[in-house]
């Protein structure tokens, strides 16, 4: 299944997009004019194919779901932006998928990632990316006001120029890299491993439920871990 418009796309409360084992895109603004915004207000449901997102900015509301199964999912938030970037990914919802591979989930491009849903990556030899460093894949800010996110396998965690707040107590993540421009703050109902934490301009605060297992942490201002 493959939608695609020149201005934006929203599947409405009662509306899903339902693929037997078959890949699904949705892309918004694909007259590349800036004005283009994905909304899933319904369910996106792959069933075991992959699922990629593309909008100049993409919102899911509580009570969307995406859903791949196997599949991979992608999230882009603003691939097709010329100039200064302003769009936000905002996921309120439920973001699912069982795939094993180092794409399992990856959200990037936007000046802003908003989380107060639901994230499950549940295999534990996936990785769940967050930003990434080249051009047209980094995210600005990331906080997490509401919601929780399991992942249990690795998680790739960039903020390209300021901070990373994935602080809910429901949080459980396995082994953690992070990379900001200000401070970053975790929060995981258990045990953490923190592979390498890095801030240009900031401290680092990470609280688990059990132990906390660090390898390397860089940062400018006073770091505090409590189990």
């Amino acid at each position: 299944i493959a939608v695609t418009a020149q201005h934006g796309v929203t599947i409405n409360p009662a509306g899903s997009l339902t693929a037997n084992a078959q890949d699904i895109s949705v892309t918004a603004d694909d007259n590349r004019d800036n004005a283009g915004t994905v909304t899933i207000q319904g369910a996106v449901n792959s069933q075991n194919g992959t699922i990629t997102i593309i909008g100049e900015g993409v919102s899911e509301i509580l009570g969307g779901s995406i859903t791949s199964g196997s599949g991979t999912i992608t999230i882009d938030g603003n691939t097709r932006t010329v100039g200064a970037r302003s769009s936000t990914i905002s996921l309120g919802g439920t973001v699912t998928t069982t795939n094993t591979t180092s794409s399992a989930l990856v959200i990037s491009d936007a000046a802003a990632l908003l989380l107060s849903g639901t994230i499950t990556v549940s295999s534990t030899t996936s990785t769940m990316t967050f930003g990434g460093t080249s051009a047209g894949t980094t995210l600005g800010l990331i906080n997490q006001t509401a919601g929780a996110i399991t992942a249990a396998g690795d998680s790739q965690i960039r903020s390209a120029t300021t901070i990373i707040t994935l602080g809910q107590s429901g949080n459980n993540f396995n082994t953690v890299t992070a990379i900001a421009g200000a401070s970053v703050t975790l929060q995981d109902s258990n045990a953490i491993t923190l592979t390498t934490i890095t801030t240009t301009n900031g401290g680092v605060t990470v609280t688990a439920g059990g132990n906390i297992t660090v390898g390397a942490i860089t940062d400018t201002a006073a770091s505090n871990l409590v189990e």
